[in-house]
């Protein structure tokens, strides 16, 4: 064989052997399932204070949520005839407040995680911190259009489901039971967005409470990294 032959043969084989190995680190690549990626900056949201004009079958109302990552959360909903007040514990203690904002009934876990599952900004954007493992399940129909699902379990090991399209960085929606009347599926949608230095925030969201009643959350004030804000009722 000649040294112009042999340079011919060593050209080839090097070029199967990275075929070769392109086949297999691609293939593997292909075979993995794609993670849910989000805005980067959502990482760096602790806590979200948050206020809504709400509609609702029953009438407007005022809802006001304060959360932090932890599990914190401070639930208001001001009606025409009175309020609703909550608190939840980063250590799952959930009370009843008074008008006074004292300690009443307590609140069992279903309502709970009830009031937590209003924390629609802190689940949109840290949703894995929300619900714990999310998996990418499959493409599928959600609002007309294709979107990637994901699912994970909420803390009664019932499926939580996440749609996202896969240009976006933000979530277009979820589905999950309601944690009080189990039989009953909510739909969240997330309809607009508001800029923010955290990224895109949700300024309109749409509740489907069991394919019949239809919420809305128009959000005036979306407060973000404001610890100070953040309503503390002493728990523990």
């Amino acid at each position: 064989m000649s040294f112009s032959s042999s340079n011919v043969w060593l050209s080839s084989l090097i070029t199967l052997m990275c075929a070769i190995a392109c086949l297999g680190s691609c293939g593997s690549g292909a075979d993995e399932p794609p993670l849910m990626m989000l805005h980067q900056s959502y990482e760096k949201i602790q806590n979200v204070v948050a206020t809504a004009d709400c509609t609702s079958p029953r009438g407007p109302y005022i809802s006001e949520v304060h959360a932090s990552i932890d599990g914190y959360t401070y639930f208001l909903q001001t009606f025409d005839d009175g309020q609703f007040a909550a608190v939840v514990s980063a250590n799952d203690r959930g009370f009843v407040l008074d008008t006074l904002e004292q300690l009443r009934d307590t609140l069992p876990p279903e309502m709970q995680e009830m009031i937590r599952s209003h924390a629609f900004h802190l689940i949109h954007t840290r949703p894995g911190d929300m619900y714990g493992a999310i998996t990418y399940d499959t493409l599928t129909n959600y609002r007309n259009a294709i979107h990637e699902r994901y699912v994970a379990q909420d803390v009664f090991g019932r499926q939580i489901q996440f749609f996202k399209l896969p240009t976006d960085s933000v979530l277009a929606g979820m589905r999950l039971f309601n944690p009080v009347s189990t039989a009953e599926l909510i739909e969240v949608n997330f309809r607009a967005w508001t800029a923010s230095e955290y990224g895109p925030m949700a300024s309109l969201v749409e509740i489907v409470q069991n394919a019949t009643d239809t919420f809305t959350f128009q959000y005036r004030d979306i407060l973000i990294n404001q610890p100070d804000r953040v309503r503390q009722i002493g728990i523990d």
